[in-house]
């Protein structure tokens, strides 16, 4: 009899665990990117204000969380050099960015701390109450403590 052969994705996607983290890291880095050139355009204030409801980063903090460890934190990184990548192509300058990156970079540890304090780690977004625990976290806990040190 022969073995039966498995047809799952995790089979014929059997790759090594770094590339699997450096596509990661790439996809969300393109994605971080794309926000960031969606925001510019919908933007009045230009791209070197901080923005009061600023979904980028709450888009982070899922892959931050799933990924604990190095891997979360390489892909904070590959997300905030995508927002960097952007403010570059729109002219900020070099201490705008790095302060827009420190506000960025609080805002999503606020929201980590914020999401794993509400939903006890990983969020299970299966019910109402837990995607408004989420959102809280993420869109407004986040903003506020930033746009308050701002």
């Amino acid at each position: 009899m022969q073995p039966r052969k498995d047809h799952s994705p995790s089979a014929l996607f059997n790759w090594d665990s770094r590339v699997r983290t450096l596509l990661s890291a790439i996809l969300i880095g393109t994605l971080c990117y794309a926000a960031a050139r969606l925001g510019g355009v919908l933007s009045l204030n230009g791209p070197q204000k901080l923005w009061p409801l600023w979904p980028g980063c709450a888009m982070l903090v899922g892959p931050a969380l799933s990924h604990p460890g190095n891997i979360g934190l390489f892909l904070i990184l590959s997300g905030l050099a995508g927002f960097a990548a952007y403010d570059l192509q729109a002219g900020v300058s070099a201490g705008a960015i790095g302060w827009l990156l420190l506000a960025d970079t609080l805002e999503i540890l606020v929201a980590i701390f914020g999401v794993s304090y509400f939903l006890h780690g990983l969020p299970r977004l299966n019910s109402l109450e837990g995607l408004a625990k989420y959102s809280f976290s993420t869109v407004i806990l986040g903003s506020i403590v930033v746009h308050s040190l701002a």
